[in-house]
């Protein structure tokens, strides 16, 4: 059955369907549902059990109908969809036989891939409202995760509802993926599994990142004035084998103020082109072979008490440094560019050794 903007009033077609006792592929497009003139009440919603292909462009409920058993159903097609999560309430329910599910463009916050061990194509593509991807350790069949432009970043959103008594801040865990990624993807169902209580076990959080080997930005913000101790701590001492992180093109490092040391893995970034420091006030040198770095065009030391260059960034033409003007200065930057109250940038190429 195919409808391709119908006219009938919505509520008619959904009490339709309840007689489609056979029906095995829906097809719906209709352009008036992004003018909202889907008012209906969730709980006339109904889909037969029979579906085994369901095609839905820019469904306008939050998840599937509770009565739907979707045992049948194996492919989803719900691009640009309203839809939060699956089931109403995080209800679980194995889908046996799903195997391709497209929810790319959608209001979508949580997967449990759990629930879908026959999945072989997952794509989440622009899923900006994404929090909770939960991952079992075996996912035998799936080759595609598709998880395009979206960021790590820790931020925090105010007390966790959860677990009002406490005294810990509810926390976003967001990621940024640049390219398709396989299903041996490494840590990425850990770090999106913590979802977004503070109140969650961090023990395992630096191994999870560096396991993100398609991880294309990564944001540490340190302003945040309470984080679980395990957080702390990652931001005091970043992972060692962090520049496993090849795929990197952008490292924010904004405000960690108990930060002492950029470990020299990270000059296997091939990739970086951004490294912000701003504010690491504790950060006293840079990796001295930094300058193998030849993809890097930005490096923010604002606020930063870097006493030194490495003589191996003077390689870097190209990159542009920003930081105090007073700092600049004093490294024999001849040439540089006020941008605020005593904070300047330059380049590389401006740079003349006093000593010479």
């Amino acid at each position: 059955m195919i409808l391709n903007d119908p006219d009938i009033f919505r509520a008619k077609l959904m009490r339709g369907l309840r007689k489609m006792k056979k029906l095995r592929l829906l097809y719906v497009y209709d352009d008036d549902q992004l003018s909202g003139k889907w008012k209906i009440d969730e709980g006339v919603q109904y889909l037969p059990d029979t579906l085994r292909s369901l095609y839905w462009f820019a469904y306008p409920f939050c998840c599937l109908p509770k009565t739907f058993q979707a045992n049948n159903l194996v492919n989803i097609e719900m691009s640009g969809s309203y839809i939060s999560q699956l089931r109403e309430r995080g209800e679980i329910k194995v889908l046996e036989k799903i195997r391709f599910v497209d929810l790319s463009f959608s209001k979508l916050r949580t997967f449990n891939l759990g629930t879908t061990q026959n999945l072989e194509t997952l794509d989440l593509r622009n899923c900006n409202d994404m929090a909770e991807l939960q991952m079992p350790s075996k996912l035998p069949k799936l080759k595609d995760l598709i998880l395009t432009k979206l960021e790590l970043i820790a931020e925090s959103l105010g007390r966790c509802p959860l677990h009002p008594n406490n005294n810990l801040p509810k926390l976003k865990f967001q990621c940024k993926y640049g390219e398709v990624l396989p299903s041996s993807s490494g840590n990425l169902e850990k770090l999106l599994s913590f979802g977004l209580c503070a109140c969650t076990n961090l023990d395992s959080f630096s191994a999870s990142i560096c396991g993100l080997k398609h991880l294309i930005a990564l944001t540490l913000d340190g302003n945040i004035t309470e984080a679980p101790k395990d957080l702390w701590k990652l931001l005091e001492k970043l992972p060692m084998d962090l520049g496993g992180l090849e795929c990197l093109e952008e490292l924010h490092l904004t405000d960690c103020v108990s930060l002492q040391d950029i470990p020299d893995s990270i000059c296997n970034m091939k990739c970086l082109r951004n490294l912000h420091l701003s504010y690491c006030i504790q950060v006293k040198k840079l990796p001295e072979e930094l300058g193998r770095l030849e993809c890097l065009k930005l490096l923010n030391i604002e606020g930063a008490c870097i006493g030194r260059l490495p003589e191996s960034i003077f390689r870097l033409k190209d990159l542009r440094i920003i930081g105090s003007t007073w700092w600049l200065k004093s490294y024999g930057f001849t040439s540089v560019t006020d941008i605020s109250t005593n904070i300047a940038s330059c380049y590389i190429s401006d740079y003349f050794d006093l000593n010479l």
